[in-house]
């Protein structure tokens, strides 16, 4: 029987379970989450300062731009590997602080910081990816125009969608959780209620990403493997067009796994949040889930672009 609940914590009896994203200590879960929080904040730390110095090494040594000055090209004119890299780096700094935050315990009480904090990294996360997404598409289409015209919509269209993902993951998202740590000690059935749509709405966000990696990366492809069989083998814009198949199957592949599998649990947490709490398995997972998966996929992602 259930004798205390509160946004961060559920106790029965004497066994209580924390909600791994607002709390990590005075529960069952405790050691397993500390570990996987102190791992998270070595890994990031190590992606944040590899990320730094190829961004320095990209954009300062070499001249490469985070934007294209192509004014046909919309609105948003990212470089896909170049805004993709400036934005998971802020992400994995952001992660790392709140993995510190967690395992330091600060501001233990204050639920509105705590889910502020936590979820503010994957707002940069999710913007890195629809980022890339936007930057291969105009890039790459514009590059090969003549083959692969009336597929891609209009840059007006791919500024919306991109803007729309950015705009609700930034302020709809964090109105939410926000809300959410305020009602914490005062309404916690509507803090509650905060939290499952907030988790539903990142599903959305997410998948809505993935789909449109994969829908786009895929066309993309199919043009481009026909597009190569018009030159030589031994032709070096063979050679170009080949490599750039390879990058954008391995991008489009770390990127889609990330975005379904997180998309997968926090459907799961939005849905279930409270059964996944209280139990010990579940909870574990979900936290492995949560903190480690896109680090590992980011760490690919650098990998990839320091070998090219």
């Amino acid at each position: 029987m259930e004798t205390f609940h509160s946004l961060e914590r559920h106790c029965y009896g004497d066994v209580c379970h924390c909600d791994f994203r607002l709390s990590i200590y005075g529960c069952v879960e405790s050691e397993p989450a500390r570990i996987i929080n102190i791992i998270n904040i070595a890994l990031s730390a190590l992606l944040t300062i590899v990320g730094l110095s190829l961004t320095y090494h990209r954009i300062v040594i070499k001249g490469y731009k985070f934007m294209d000055s192509n004014p046909k090209k919309g609105i948003l004119r990212p470089k896909p590997i170049d805004s993709m890299l400036l934005f998971i780096t802020i992400f994995n700094s952001i992660r790392c602080v709140c993995s510190i935050v967690l395992v330091l315990d600060i501001a233990a009480d204050n639920m509105a910081f705590r889910s502020y904090i936590y979820e503010g990294g994957f707002h940069w996360g999710l913007t890195a990816f629809t980022l890339y997404l936007i930057g291969i598409a105009q890039t790459l289409v514009e590059s090969h125009k003549a083959i692969s015209d009336g597929w891609l919509p209009s840059p007006f269209i791919v500024d919306m969608i991109g803007l729309s993902i950015i705009f609700l993951s930034f302020v709809g998202n964090t109105i939410l959780a926000v809300g959410a740590g305020i009602m914490a000690r005062s309404n916690i059935k509507a803090a509650e209620i905060f939290v499952q749509v907030n988790y539903i709405v990142w599903f959305v966000l997410t998948a809505s990403v993935a789909f449109s990696v994969l829908y786009c990366g895929s066309r993309l492809l199919k043009t481009l493997k026909s597009h190569i069989k018009r030159f030589n083998t031994s032709n070096e814009r063979y050679l170009n067009i080949k490599n750039g198949i390879f990058k954008i199957r391995v991008m489009m592949g770390l990127i889609v796994f990330c975005l379904v599998a997180y998309a997968a649990s926090v459907l799961v947490f939005g849905v279930i949040r409270n059964a996944v709490i209280k139990n010990y398995a579940a909870n574990v997972i979900l936290c492995v889930s949560y903190n480690m998966l896109a680090p590992i996929t980011m760490l690919f992602i650098e990998i990839s672009i320091i070998f090219k």
